[in-house]
């Protein structure tokens, strides 16, 4: 097996339940809004992605709403703001803190990491016979 090295970042992810679409989304039953770092002056992108009961992921007449984006500051829930501005109401919030790891290798093998095997760049003999 091959012993690759990793790079640690947090990553902040903030799910709410709502009764409600994403304002200003033409009532849609889903939706991805990907802010630019740029526009608010950031080092990394803010995503915010909401589904619906129409999926089948919640209750009727609920919606899924997730805000999520790295860490950047001493206090990371302030860093949503801009995310969670576009949800309306919240019902429900719940705020984790993962880290998430990255090879710092050349990425000549996959990475396999427990249940899920990372596609970093085809290579002979995957040692996780991920078939990749």
């Amino acid at each position: 097996m091959h012993t690759l090295s990793y790079k640690q970042h947090p990553l902040l992810l903030h799910t709410n339940a709502q009764s409600h679409p994403i304002p200003d989304t033409n009532n849609a039953a889903s939706c991805q809004i990907i802010l630019p770092q740029k526009q608010l002056q950031r080092r990394s992108d803010m995503y915010v992605f909401c589904c619906s009961y129409a999926h089948n992921v919640s209750a009727s007449g609920k919606w899924l709403a997730f805000v999520s984006t790295n860490v950047e500051t001493p206090n990371p829930e302030a860093e949503l703001a801009a995310g969670l501005a576009l949800l309306g109401p919240i019902d429900d919030k719940f705020v984790e803190v993962r880290d998430v790891y990255e090879p710092v290798e050349d990425g000549k093998r996959c990475v396999e990491t427990g249940w899920m095997c990372v596609y970093v760049r085809k290579c002979a003999g995957c040692p996780c016979k991920c078939s990749i």
